[in-house]
């Protein structure tokens, strides 16, 4: 049963792709003259509207179903509702031409009021009419003029966000990348040296990561040969998902076996239903609690979302929680932290915790090389953090719940942990 706050929650998205709409509508008839007529008005908003029918439908059926043919439905009306954003994030590229045109509209009528009185005082009529008879024409292409090439470029834009929209739905939404990184662990035992550590996050079972997708990443999982599986929260969406995918991972192979942290969304789906599942899997839920493996040369540990309890800070909650984790923790064994929230790092650093695995950013789901599009939203959005002695990962995750990537691809991640040279 879905808690109060996430029913509420899951309104959201239909009053904000309404506003998305309105105002990309209002920018589009107001500097783009190609969608003034009343037809391509009509056209855009019968569009709009069908575009937010898979939402509604499911906000009425029962929010994170996973029938197929409402699968097939989100993509369209998701790459819609994305094109639209991505093209109000370009109203300043769009007003500058928009402008930039109108100047050179006000040369061109200048030009020709100048050209026309100059006509003017040319010759009689009929001497210009023999001129005409007696010279042989040739017809040329017309010129294109530069304003037509600036209303040309601002009529393309709000097609070129489509595009881009459509390519980081349909495509970047089901490109899985693996990455293998090797990573010095202060303290590591020789028998571990090379020991693999395999990291997947932000799975969001449900509607955009059905049991069929999770079958194919389990098949990813099982190449990579890990000795560890860790999954740092937002498993599920979809619950009635939770118990097949986790029958599927009890059948990864594994050396020391495989840990999970728990995500906010589990807290919104029905954390005793989680928690339940987990305890009949071999997937071992570390909430604010530690475990060693490896006869005791290396220490898991695992903490808990960190939500803000009454007048409590943030910090606070994560200090206590890490605290709580750490109280049975082995002094001198390296520690592994799995976090789903990565600010858990300010507080594992300060504790001398070698590597923190966390997730929850998704990347932001549009990148610049390895790094993300969105840097200031989080103090650790994506990829590595730190110095030798502490380091944090970032995971781009795995799904989402929102189906958009652009240059931020869905990963797999490889540990190869590895002694001080």
């Amino acid at each position: 049963m879905e808690t109060a706050f996430f029913s509420i929650m899951r309104f959201l998205p239909v009053f904000a792709f309404l506003l998305i709409n309105y105002l990309s509508y209002m920018a589009l008839v107001r500097w783009i003259p190609f969608f003034r007529p009343v037809k391509r008005r009509i056209v855009y908003w019968l569009i709009a509207f069908i575009s937010l029918l898979p939402l509604i439908y499911s906000i009425l059926t029962g929010f994170q179903d996973t029938q197929p043919g409402l699968r097939i439905a989100y993509y369209p009306a998701f790459a819609w509702n994305i094109a639209q954003f991505i093209f109000l994030i370009s109203l300043p590229l769009v007003f500058i031409l928009h402008r930039y045109g109108g100047s050179e509209k006000n040369k061109e009528q200048l030009v020709r009021a100048a050209g026309q009185k100059k006509d003017g005082q040319a010759l009689p009529i009929e001497d210009k009419s023999a001129d005409e008879e007696s010279v042989s024409k040739v017809h040329l292409p017309e010129k294109i003029s530069r304003r037509r090439m600036i209303e040309g470029a601002l009529t393309a834009v709000p097609f070129v966000a489509l595009t881009v929209a459509t390519q980081g739905t349909l495509v970047g939404d089901n490109r899985v990348i693996t990455r293998t990184f090797p990573v010095t662990i202060p303290g590591l035992s020789p028998e571990l040296d090379g020991l693999r550590v395999l990291q997947i996050s932000d799975v969001h079972l449900g509607t955009f990561f059905p049991l069929n997708r999770w079958e194919e990443a389990v098949e990813m999982i099982a190449k990579e040969k890990p000795d560890i599986v860790t999954i740092t929260g937002d498993y599920v969406d979809d619950l009635p998902l939770l118990r097949p995918a986790l029958a599927m991972a009890d059948q990864i192979p594994t050396t020391y076996g495989s840990f999970y942290c728990l995500g906010n969304h589990e807290h919104y789906r029905g954390l005793r239903e989680v928690r339940a599942a987990f305890d009949d899997s071999s997937v071992v839920n570390l909430e604010n609690t530690s475990m060693t493996i490896a006869d005791g040369q290396l220490c898991m540990v695992g903490v808990d979302y960190p939500f803000i309890r009454q007048a409590d800070s943030r910090a606070i909650v994560r200090q206590q929680m890490l605290n709580q984790a750490l109280q049975d923790a082995p002094e001198g064994v390296p520690r592994i932290l799995l976090t789903h929230h990565p600010d858990f790092f300010n507080e594992a650093r300060t504790a001398g915790v070698e590597l923190t695995l966390a997730g929850h950013t998704h990347g932001g789901q549009v990148g610049i090389g390895s790094r993300s599009l969105f840097p200031w939203a989080m103090q650790y959005m994506r990829g590595w953090y730190g110095d030798d002695q502490s380091k944090l990962f970032v995971n781009s995750g795995l799904g989402h719940w929102l189906p958009f990537r652009l240059a931020c691809p869905s990963e797999i991640v490889t540990f190869v942990l590895r002694r001080p040279s």
